[in-house]
């Protein structure tokens, strides 16, 4: 009974160490792994709850047992016996079979945050990353921008010295050449 509730306590400090762990995760955005590590943690709290319940209910199934037997055998003038250490046994090997099961999601539990802990570490360096790219782009963008429409200014100067120089050529030609003077 004692080690029961031992094991009890120690699966109450992992259970708050993993609700420790699934409150700081609720901060970043879920994803599909933290909706698996949420469910297992519910479902270890679900079996945590239903183990505490079956040991109360033996608990109190052994006692009214012994009680029971205690004053039959005070009737019948016997001392009593203990006739319940085979299933003491088994539900005993359950017990720790149990335990072992907890014991493995929690480990479980524990190498799923820590997973998830690497991959937020990850996703933050590549919003980062992201972030400084973002600022880079935006800048070329504005660059890009401005020579395009430099371009259209030079575009337009070249439009306009060609026809000046055409008109000024012309204006020669039909000043110099006798020819030309006519019309």
């Amino acid at each position: 009974k004692g080690s029961i509730a031992r094991d009890l306590n120690q699966y109450r400090d992992e259970l708050e160490r993993v609700r420790l762990v699934v409150s700081t995760l609720e901060k970043s955005e879920r994803t599909s792994q933290e909706k698996n590590f949420v469910a297992r943690l519910e479902r270890l709290a679900e079996l945590k709850g239903s183990l505490q319940s079956k040991v109360l209910q033996f608990d109190a199934q052994i006692t009214a047992k012994q009680s029971r037997n205690d004053r039959n055998s005070l009737f019948q003038g016997s001392l009593p016996q203990n006739t319940n250490s085979t299933q003491t046994e088994e539900i005993a090997f359950s017990l720790a079979r149990s335990r072992r099961m907890m014991a493995e999601q929690v480990a479980r539990m524990s190498d799923a945050a820590n997973l998830i802990n690497q991959q937020d570490r990850l996703l933050k360096d590549t919003a980062d990353e992201h972030m400084d790219v973002g600022g880079t782009v935006g800048r070329a963008g504005k660059q890009i921008t401005k020579l395009k429409s430099n371009a259209v200014y030079d575009a337009i100067l070249m439009a306009g010295s060609t026809f000046a120089f055409l008109c000024v050529a012309t204006y020669i030609i039909w000043a110099r050449v006798p020819g030309f003077g006519l019309f």
